[in-house]
């Protein structure tokens, strides 16, 4: 972006909305030289700290992210605990939950043997 030329002047960094002639201008400045009323109070775009507020959320959202222990996760899943009430005692979205856990691990139980029932081969039903 161009910063705002009457902006740099003073010192902050501004973003230029308008070409005024061959100047840069932020809206503020613009409204002024155009003669027309300030814009409802609400302060000028500054560059430099919305560059800064960015970074910040983007640093947070990172340590969150790295924050999570993804092996005790895994092990309240298998303890049989459901995605939400893991999500709550992490203090994690339920998507990280999904996301860094795999459903119940370990041995599956095995199918159960039927021991003497069912049909015979030739179709009748064994007492």
């Amino acid at each position: 972006m161009t910063p705002c030329r009457p902006c740099s002047e003073r010192g902050t960094t501004v973003a230029a909305h308008r070409m005024v002639g061959k100047t840069p201008m932020c809206d503020a400045h613009y409204r002024s030289a155009m003669g027309m009323p300030a814009l409802n109070g609400r302060p000028a775009f500054d560059i430099a700290t919305e560059l800064a507020r960015i970074r910040e959320t983007k640093k947070n959202q990172e340590e969150t992210t790295m924050a999570v222990d993804k092996a005790a996760l895994q092990r309240d899943r298998d303890a049989g605990m459901s995605p939400a009430d893991i999500a709550k005692k992490h203090g994690v979205p339920a998507w990280q939950v999904y996301q860094y856990s795999k459903a119940k691990t370990g041995a599956k139980p095995a199918a159960a043997k039927v021991l003497g029932g069912g049909r015979s081969k030739a179709g009748a039903l064994c007492a």
